[in-house]
C-alpha cells in the first residue's frame, strides 16, 4: 500500500504544480528535501527511507503489489472460510 499511496501523491502533487504553474523539478526536490529533513530526525525512518531508496524501484513496486494482492486474497480466504463455518453451524 506504501508504494502505491507514494505514487498517487506523486501524481496529486504533479497535478497541483501544473495547475499552480510551477517548476515540477523543483518543487518535487524540495518536497524531498522537507521530508528527508523531518526523517533525519527519527534514526529508524532515515534507515527504511535509505534501504528504500538504494533498491530497484521496478522491482519494489512489483514485490508491494504482490504483497498487497496476497494480502487481499488471504483475507478473502478467511471470510469465506468464517462464512463456510458459520453455515455449516446453523445448518446443523
Amino acid at each position: 500500500m506504501g508504494t502505491a499511496l507514494n505514487d498517487s501523491t506523486e501524481v496529486a502533487m504533479k497535478a497541483q504544480i501544473r495547475r499552480e504553474g510551477g517548476d515540477e523539478q523543483e518543487r518535487l526536490e524540495e518536497s524531498s528535501a522537507w521530508a528527508n529533513g523531518i526523517a533525519a530526525q527519527y534514526p529508524r525512518l532515515r534507515a527504511r527511507i535509505a534501504e528504500l531508496g538504494a533498491g530497484d524501484q521496478e522491482e519494489l513496486k512489483a514485490e508491494s503489489f504482490e504483497f498487497g494482492v496476497q494480502t487481499i486474497l488471504n483475507g478473502l480466504e478467511a471470510r469465506l472460510a468464517a462464512t463456510a463455518n458459520a453455515s455449516a453451524v446453523q445448518t446443523r
